[in-house]
């Protein structure tokens, strides 16, 4: 993994970026590679993850499980760009640098991942993208700009992990679904949503009410039903 610190003239500051090599970029010098995934939070990428797949249990690490899934053939070889997005690193509110909506940032991060982060990539690795060869992928805020990322700029994004992601937030449901209802993507990019067991309910001591999980469903329903998205898996 390579530490960057990248300038953003929006944010008028540095972002820790950690870019994630496959094993062969080492192997062969002239090789280049055509897709790039960008991934919210760049501490994830080297402190244990927030998920442990299963079969993987003894990896503690995002990049001992790419390791490992690009070695088997599991997973197409790509470089990884971990965006930290937490404070203190970069001074900033996570809330303001990842949610596109309430008054904050999240769609001037995208710009910053289009423009000043994709520009020094391609000037410091072997980067040679393909159309359709970007993604995206984050869990709670990290993955609602994700999935936001891709269902509003689909040329760009073309795949986004959405995990825990909070459909539910303030002003959502009428945020998330004007966002829905304001364009339909083209084309259609490919999501991979997913939320625990234990995210379905939240009880605030009168009332349960919704939080993860009901307006996942919600959404993944709106996506078949309205939009014409076909599931390729229901786990």
């Amino acid at each position: 993994i390579e530490p960057l610190n990248i300038y953003s003239e929006f944010y008028q500051r540095e972002f820790v970026v950690n870019v994630y090599y496959p094993p062969s970029y080492q192997e062969n010098t002239a090789r280049t590679y055509d897709k790039v995934l960008f991934m919210f939070d760049a501490n994830e990428l080297i402190s244990a993850p927030p998920v442990v797949l299963p079969g993987l249990q003894s990896l503690s690490t995002y990049q001992a499980i790419f390791d490992q899934l690009m070695l088997t053939g599991e997973m197409q070889e790509m470089i990884v760009v971990g965006i930290e997005t937490n404070p203190p690193t970069n001074g900033l509110d996570r809330s303001t640098v990842l949610l596109p909506c309430n008054g904050n940032h999240g769609n001037e991060t995208l710009n910053f991942i289009e423009n000043e982060i994709l520009t020094t990539l391609k000037a410091n690795s072997r980067l040679l993208l393909h159309p359709g060869n970007m993604y995206l992928g984050g869990t709670s805020y990290g993955g609602l700009i994700s999935c936001y990322g891709a269902w509003t700029r689909p040329q760009v994004f073309s795949k986004a992990y959405c995990g825990s992601t909070p459909f539910h937030l303030d002003p959502a449901p009428t945020w998330w679904d004007s966002v829905m209802s304001s364009q339909q993507p083209n084309p259609k990019p490919t999501f991979f949503i997913d939320f625990g067991a234990g995210e379905t309910r939240f009880f605030n001591g009168s009332a349960y009410y919704d939080t993860i999980g009901m307006p996942a469903v919600k959404t993944v329903k709106r996506m078949t039903d309205e939009f014409g998205f076909v599931p390729l898996h229901d786990v």
